[in-house]
């Protein structure tokens, strides 16, 4: 897959290309959401964040299947996903420029974080929603948990935001299976085959 970029504006060569913190704007780099496959047809990157999250709620929610069939379940892998679902929404808080309703490690219990994942994705959509062309190279302005000044890509966050829940997933299935139990199986491409993630 190959994306329409600005050619003029490319880094050269050892050089080093501006961080996040220093955009004052789009990017020229990477701007316009439309990519192309290689057979021409057009990949548009709303309808691809769409799909993540879909993917996002149905992997979280194949997790907690996971977790009300373990007896004892440890901490751990309930605390990751709490983490997971605040997160999400200190990301979108983030984006909206608003106070986030959680901490980043809240304590939640198995239904409470049940009743997070299914909210996230309509909240989700709703931010999506926006008419506007540019919503995904707007560059938003944040500071980070340590007070630090940072600006980022929407396309960026929301990126970072699925790569972040599908990191700690992972952690949460090592965390299983070492406790002796069979974690659930998320992976993209077969929720994709299932036809459980559009």
């Amino acid at each position: 897959m190959t994306c329409n970029r600005s050619r003029k504006s490319r880094t050269p060569v050892g050089a080093r290309k501006p961080r996040a913190d220093q955009l004052t704007g789009p990017d020229p780099e990477h701007q316009g959401s439309t990519c192309r496959l290689q057979r021409g047809s057009p990949v548009n990157l709303l309808q691809h964040y769409e799909q993540l999250i879909s993917y996002d709620e149905w992997a979280n929610l194949e997790v907690i299947r996971v977790f009300r069939g373990i007896e004892d379940l440890p901490a751990r892998p309930l605390n990751l996903l709490a983490h997971i679902v605040a997160a999400e929404h200190l990301w979108r808080a983030r984006l909206l420029g608003v106070d986030s309703p959680l901490p980043v490690w809240p304590e939640l219990t198995v239904e409470r974080c049940e009743e997070q994942v299914r909210q996230l994705p309509v909240l989700w959509r709703e931010y999506l929603a926006d008419d506007s062309s540019d919503l995904l190279d707007r560059a938003i302005a944040y500071k980070n948990s340590k007070g630090e000044s940072y600006k980022s890509l929407v396309r960026d966050i929301l990126t970072h935001v699925f790569m972040h829940s599908a990191y700690h997933r992972g952690q949460i299935a090592s965390d299983i299976r070492q406790a002796g139990s069979v974690p659930a199986y998320t992976d993209f491409i077969h929720g994709v085959r299932q036809g459980l993630v559009e």
